[in-house]
């Protein structure tokens, strides 16, 4: 039986990639699937693991257009999501989930934002690094 991997076809995301992201390797396969349909594929040239198919830029601008603001100053962000409880037991969740299919693993988290995640990953067991545009934010 064949396994569906093309995921969500709306405008919040981009097609789904039919090659890695990192050394566009051919054999991909699907290794986690969240309750959106949002998967996670693996390259098994290179065994990097990457969200396919992505975000659209236009999604990405209008959510994190409402997103928690971690600027001092700022607008305060009054959503369930950014309660800090909240934010670290669903990161926690999404995290264990990824070490359970890829244990001991390096993981690069683009757009870290204050370092929870990376603090996190290195609790559960991964080598996080991150990288972030906001200055302000990782600071």
């Amino acid at each position: 039986m064949a396994v569906d991997t093309s995921g969500p076809t709306s405008a919040s995301h981009d097609p789904r990639k039919p090659t890695c992201v990192l050394c566009e390797g051919q054999r991909l396969r699907r290794v986690l699937m969240d309750y959106r349909g949002n998967g996670i594929e693996q390259c098994a040239d290179c065994g990097v693991a990457f969200m396919n198919p992505q975000y659209s830029d236009a999604h990405l601008a209008e959510f994190y257009a409402g997103y928690i603001n971690l600027h001092p100053g700022g607008e305060p962000c009054t959503s369930f999501r950014a309660q800090p409880a909240v934010r670290e037991a669903g990161k926690r969740r999404a995290l264990e989930l990824l070490l359970s299919v890829s244990p001991g693993k390096r993981i690069l988290m683009v757009g870290c934002g204050d370092g929870l995640e990376l603090r996190l990953a290195k609790s559960v067991g991964f080598q996080p690094e991150g990288y972030d545009v906001d200055a302000a934010t990782t600071a």
